[in-house]
């Protein structure tokens, strides 16, 4: 999440990162689109290929994701929840200690 203390800190809102429901992925900056593959998308993420957590090798693998469901409540108001059937989607995943990132 970006706050105010983010961009005091010399951080600023440079672009989106956009996803649809096959898990392809967009960066928008500046105004400018186009469809990035799993490998830039982790790249434009975490500046390095390595794990977040452990500092691992990643490599691609799959892994099973929830999907969420919702109910219509008193005809306004939908509430959603995990539940729905799973969904396998690629990743990349921690040769080291398993961590994944979608």
């Amino acid at each position: 999440m970006i706050t105010k203390e983010l961009l005091i800190e010399g951080y600023s809102i440079s672009g989106y990162v956009l996803r649809n429901d096959n898990g392809d992925a967009a960066i928008v900056e500046h105004g400018a689109v186009r469809k990035l593959s799993l490998d830039e998308m982790f790249s434009v993420m975490h500046q390095k290929n390595s794990c977040p957590k452990c500092g691992g090798a990643m490599r691609k693998g799959e892994v099973m994701t929830s999907t969420w469901v919702g109910s219509e409540d008193l005809g306004v108001v939908c509430t959603i929840c995990e539940g729905g059937p799973g969904l396998v989607v690629e990743c990349l995943k921690c040769i080291k200690c398993g961590h994944s990132v979608v």
